[in-house]
C-alpha cells in the first residue's frame, strides 16, 4: 500500500471502519455478540481483579490481532481486485477503443 497516496490510504481505513460497523449489525453476528457479552459478564463477576484485568488485557489483545488480520485481509482483496480489474479493463479497451 506505499504506492498509494495518503488521501487515498485514508479513503480505505474509512471505508473499512464503516464495513466493520456494519458487519457487527448482521444478523448473524448479532446472537455471537450477544453471548460473547455474556460471557465477558459472567467471568467478570466470578474473577477477583488482577484476573479481570488479565482477561481485560487478553480482550483487547486479542480484539487489536483480529483488527489488524482483518485490516489486512480487506487490503489484501482490495489489492486482488484491482489487479483482476487491470485486464478486463485492457481488453475492454481493445475492444472499444477511444476515438
Amino acid at each position: 500500500m506505499e504506492e498509494w497516496p495518503d488521501w487515498f490510504k485514508q479513503a480505505l481505513i474509512n471505508r473499512f471502519n464503516e464495513l466493520s460497523v456494519a458487519a457487527e449489525k448482521q444478523e448473524q453476528v448479532i446472537p455471537v455478540a450477544g453471548k460473547v457479552s455474556e460471557l465477558l459478564i459472567q467471568m467478570r463477576s466470578k474473577t477477583d481483579g488482577s484476573v479481570h484485568r488479565i482477561l481485560l488485557e487478553f480482550e483487547e489483545a486479542i480484539s487489536y490481532q483480529h483488527l489488524l488480520e482483518k485490516e489486512w485481509l480487506y487490503f489484501e482483496g482490495l489489492k486482488y481486485g484491482l489487479r483482476l480489474m487491470s485486464p478486463i479493463t485492457s481488453s475492454l479497451e481493445d475492444l472499444y477503443p477511444k476515438h
